[in-house]
């Protein structure tokens, strides 16, 4: 460039023009089109990157939806579990205690959870046993045994204590019953 101007100034145009066309002009163009590839190959990178960038944000979506899909079943399951062991052995107790109301006292629970359902069917068993002690109570009575006293659990337990006034009656009357019969035979 400092060659084609010197030669303008000393007035050579024509030898100027031709050391433009034939060095300048060229190591401009060389000049430029390394520039274009430059900004070509820089393009393509940012492309690229892009590319990639919009790749790994559609994976990083997917895992993330998968991982909540999976979040969302194991909770279901979760639910499911936990209701189930809570409406199960309640659907168990109430069915006792239907069966229970029906005078039916040959039946066996589990209390085997260490929770309050297991409190629970604990006082369910409880109040089976009682239930069998007391038709045990009665049903030597029919039979004719007033010997057994019937023991009352509690101050509030009503049919204990009247199965007990029952058994004495019973006994009294059957030692009155015997003194008559022993009066009447001699």
């Amino acid at each position: 460039v400092d060659r084609a101007v010197a030669l303008r100034k000393s007035g050579k145009v024509a030898a100027a023009d031709q050391a433009l066309n034939g060095e300048v002009l060229p190591s401009l163009d060389a000049y430029l089109t390394s520039i274009r590839d430059l900004i070509a190959f820089q393009n393509n990178v940012v492309d690229e990157g892009g590319k990639e960038a919009i790749a790994t944000a559609a994976l990083a979506r997917d895992v993330a939806i998968g991982l909540a899909a999976v979040a969302l079943l194991l909770g279901v399951g979760f639910a499911v579990a936990i209701t189930r062991s809570i409406t199960r052995p309640l659907s168990e107790l109430k069915h006792s205690a239907d069966r229970l109301a029906l005078g039916d006292i040959d039946q066996t629970l589990k209390a085997d959870t260490k929770d309050e359902i297991d409190d629970l069917a604990r006082s369910f068993i409880g109040m089976i046993d009682a239930q069998r002690s007391i038709a045990a109570a009665a049903k030597r009575l029919a039979a004719g045994d007033a010997s057994v006293p019937v023991v009352a659990r509690s101050d509030k337990d009503e049919l204990s204590r009247s199965v007990e006034q029952l058994r004495q009656t019973v006994q009294s009357l059957t030692g009155e019953t015997s003194k008559l019969v022993t009066a009447a035979k001699a």
